[in-house]
């Protein structure tokens, strides 16, 4: 919409204003909320190194076999060829093995599953097969505890192609229903008798290209670091996350499938998993564009960053850009020390008819009322704060919406603020409006 002389005029004029506070007010907000986000380097994981005993298999040897007569430090590098579905189950190393293709070779794995495994990297492999009539439900990538509890720990994926096939462009939604694989990478914490996941930690998914799959990845152990990876065309949810101390950084997700299965696609999804609580969530520097690809095969609808189900605490969700064609850019509820900051969020102009924001509201589905959140230095079309703005609930400052506010009072009250202009929400200002 093309802005009018007196429009322009009001926005110039609350931008001045918006720029010209004073940041003790934000320092102050921020020491309210008393924010601390998890940090890698605190969570005492082994730091990944390369040994000097370096060796190679090819497709003809046992590679499930080699790892098994390996010894800590080694380098396999696999040469060209297939090695089949691999399990590594239960070696415990004391300084990383590596498990890498040659230098220009492509190592193909059809499956690959770790059990009660430490310190190993799985570096520049290809992990490719697709799902058959037997077997629907299968997860291309798969870290677990054992079934006795052994611990899984100090695991690093980096590098791999992981797909279900090539490129799915020829695909009939008969054959994403069939062939999809239903889980590129799951990383699986088990659970102690209390509900929290336990037996696996200090997993590092880094620089990783998953597409082609129905869910990109699920996240359900601690400590895990999930960071510069791509997730592209996929049929469900791009990543799936229930675990406390984890990181998600960094990453690039694109181009939602609608396979016609009856699900609702999110970018990121904070699930119930096995507790209801969890805390000590990074969320920053993420890009989501729902479609780049023109002309796209079947593209679908695709909701942002978000959580409906389970409590959040310390959760931080931050420099994330989200273009989509949902109402859902980034919204979240129940959730405690809570930062949602420095976010860009927009409709992508698709057909939809929608609109997207950024939405903090009370409750998710079984959770407990939200407190204690910032919201602050936002760029959005929309943003609705559905909670009471007292300094117990939420501080929304400094956050532009080219659409519309919408917030509530202390008393509850709604108020939907779409003229140009610098509005309080509770006691925090310049929040600015402008069409």
């Amino acid at each position: 919409m093309k802005k009018s002389a007196a429009s322009n005029l009001v926005f110039s004029i609350c931008a001045s204003f918006v720029l010209g506070l004073v940041a003790s007010s934000i320092a102050a907000a921020e020491e309210r909320v008393k924010l601390d986000p998890p940090d890698p380097t605190r969570w005492g994981c082994s730091v990944p190194s390369s040994g000097s005993n370096s060796y190679t298999l090819d497709a003809s040897q046992n590679l499930a076999e080699a790892i098994k007569k390996a010894k800590a430090g080694d380098v396999i590098n696999l040469a060209s060829g297939n090695y089949g579905a691999v399990s590594v189950n239960g070696p415990r190393f004391t300084s990383f093995v590596t498990i890498q293709a040659a230098p220009g070779a492509q190592a193909v794995l059809t499956f690959l599953h770790v059990n009660s495994a430490s310190h190993m990297i799985f570096k520049n492999l290809k992990i490719q097969s697709q799902a058959t009539a037997d077997k629907q439900y299968q997860k291309l990538v798969l870290v677990q505890a054992g079934n006795s509890g052994n611990a899984s720990d100090n695991i690093v994926f980096e590098g791999n192609d992981i797909s279900s096939v090539d490129d799915s462009a020829a695909w009939s939604l008969a054959d994403w229903l069939a062939h999809g694989q239903w889980t590129g990478l799951t990383v699986d914490g088990g659970a102690d008798s209390n509900g929290a996941q336990s037996f696996v930690s200090c997993i590092s998914v880094l620089h990783n290209k998953i597409h082609d799959v129905r869910i990109g990845v699920s996240i359900g152990a601690i400590k895990t670091l999930f960071q510069g990876n791509t997730i592209d065309r996929f049929g469900d949810d791009a990543l799936d996350y229930a675990a406390s101390d984890i990181v998600i950084r960094d990453n690039t997700i694109t181009n939602a499938i609608n396979i016609g299965d009856g699900n609702h696609p999110d970018a990121m999804q904070g699930q119930i998993g096995r507790s209801k609580r969890y805390s000590n969530i990074l969320i920053d520097g993420n890009t989501v564009i729902r479609q780049t690809i023109s002309g796209l095969k079947f593209s679908g609808p695709l909701q942002g960053i978000d959580a409906f189900d389970s409590d959040w605490y310390n959760i931080t969700v931050t420099h994330n850009k989200v273009t989509t064609d949902s109402y859902h850019g980034i919204s979240y509820a129940s959730i405690h020390t809570a930062n949602i900051s420095n976010n860009i969020v927009h409709f992508d102009g698709s057909p939809s008819g929608k609109f997207t924001w950024l939405m903090v509201s009370a409750k998710t589905h079984a959770g407990s009322t939200s407190d204690h959140v910032l919201v602050k230095d936002n760029v959005v079309d929309r943003l609705s704060i559905q909670i009471p703005a007292v300094p117990e609930s939420v501080i929304a400052e400094h956050n532009t919406c080219s659409q519309q506010l919408a917030y509530q009072d202390e008393k509850g009250k709604a108020f939907w603020q779409s003229k140009p202009g610098v509005y309080n929400v509770g006691s925090e200002t310049g929040n600015l409006v402008g069409n």
